[in-house]
């Protein structure tokens, strides 16, 4: 799939792209209850307010293919830091989370709840799924981000509705997520990441295995 546009660095946390683009869900909450309440209510570090502006043309669209990814065990300056996770994504509910007695916060099925990040940050990657990463790779931020910066593989957002406009305010924008798979196959050529590169889409979400125009089943709309 031909890129439009520039490549896109994604942090991994509760509400963006990049927990899609991974695959990852957060564990489903079972209706346990707690003995105690202790959480705070915030108003803080919600996800921004849809602005007002004029719906986008979904005619015109842009192909974008992950460069970098930090996963939360480095801040965004690429230091080492076990919690930075804390600091990527929203606070989803309003609330913040300290202790796993809390009454009034969701509770994963088979597990305990989940602490919240900084202002209440609902971050269940950081905080349930990192660790394990982190046992198995050293460095997973690095690890990762190596293996895109590499061709080894990709994921691309197609995304209906913006424009060349750094300052556009364009809204009710829909897209897909494709898998790519190794760029250049087994020429060994790497990605320029010049916005011209051209990836192999790989037919696993493919809504049409041998169209990729179609869509997959990784819809935005």
């Amino acid at each position: 799939m031909k890129l439009s546009y520039l490549a896109t660095v994604v942090a991994i946390g509760a509400g963006s792209l990049g927990s899609l683009a991974l695959g990852l869900s957060t564990q489903g909450c079972s209706s346990d209850k707690t003995t105690d309440t202790n959480t705070e209510p915030t108003n803080v570090g919600g996800p921004p307010v849809k602005p007002s502006a004029a719906a986008a043309d979904l005619s015109r669209s842009q192909t974008f293919a992950l460069r970098k990814l930090w996963l939360g065990d480095t801040d965004r300056a690429d230091k080492r830091d076990s919690n930075a996770w804390k600091k990527f994504g929203y606070n989803l509910d309003g609330k913040n989370t300290k202790s796993q007695t809390a009454t009034d916060s969701c509770k994963p099925s088979g597990g305990p709840i989940l602490l919240d990040g900084d202002n209440g940050i609902d971050n269940a990657f950081g905080e349930a799924i990192l660790p394990v990463l982190s046992n198995l790779l050293n460095d997973p931020s690095t690890t990762a981000s190596g293996a895109l910066n590499d061709g080894t593989f990709s994921i691309l957002l197609t995304i209906n509705g913006l424009t060349e406009d750094a300052k556009q305010t364009n809204i009710d924008l829909s897209g897909f997520l494709y898998s790519a798979g190794k760029f250049g196959g087994d020429s060994g050529t790497k990605p320029a990441w010049d916005g011209n590169d051209d990836w192999p889409v790989r037919p696993e979400l493919l809504v049409n295995k041998g169209d990729p125009s179609k869509g997959t089943t990784v819809a935005f709309p």
